[in-house]
């Protein structure tokens, strides 16, 4: 990140405008000119500047490392309500992933267990998951408590990143 800041730089592609204002309208119309029609807030820019220069300037110390690998996280579906959840139509196939907080002695589900949502069935109102270790399961949605909903996301992280967790840690 820092060489391409550096590139941009050398070829005169960074302009600084230090009135607030003034900056403001400036990114608008390049955005307008770039023919980009999403608009962003003020806070939407001030935080993205705020975490490049912090992230820019981590990386100079050399607290962050300049290359980043990407990897796979959980992010808890925020679209998604209690009562929702109790019906299999609110669930995505092929892309949900029911994270266990409760065991099941029934399902021989353990506190800790994920699994991945392959099927819905609307007129049953059920849903068939298939467990980490290759089982597959089918429960009514409304009899599911002590679940968390997920999607995966693709994230970078470099070496010196600070992460924070959100959730317990479960140890199997």
């Amino acid at each position: 990140m820092r060489e391409a800041f550096d590139d941009l730089h050398a070829q005169r592609q960074v302009i600084e405008v230090k009135d607030e204002n003034q900056r403001l309208s400036a990114i608008a119309k390049g955005t307008a000119k770039a023919r980009r029609i999403r608009l962003l807030s003020r806070q939407q820019i001030e935080s993205a500047s705020r975490s490049t220069r912090s992230f820019i300037a981590l990386q100079q110390e050399g607290k962050v490392s300049r290359e980043d690998r990407q990897m796979s996280v959980l992010v808890n579906r925020q679209d998604i309500t209690g009562a929702e959840r109790t019906f299999a139509n609110s669930y995505v196939p092929d892309e949900d992933i029911i994270g266990y907080n409760r065991a099941s002695k029934v399902y021989g589900v353990n506190v800790g267990d994920y699994a991945r949502v392959i099927s819905t069935d609307h007129a049953n109102n059920t849903l068939t998951v298939k467990m980490e270790d290759g089982r597959e399961l089918t429960c009514n949605p409304s009899r599911l408590s002590g679940v968390s909903v997920y999607k995966e996301s693709a994230r970078d992280f470099a070496e010196g990143d600070r992460i924070q967790f959100r959730a317990p840690f479960v140890d199997k």
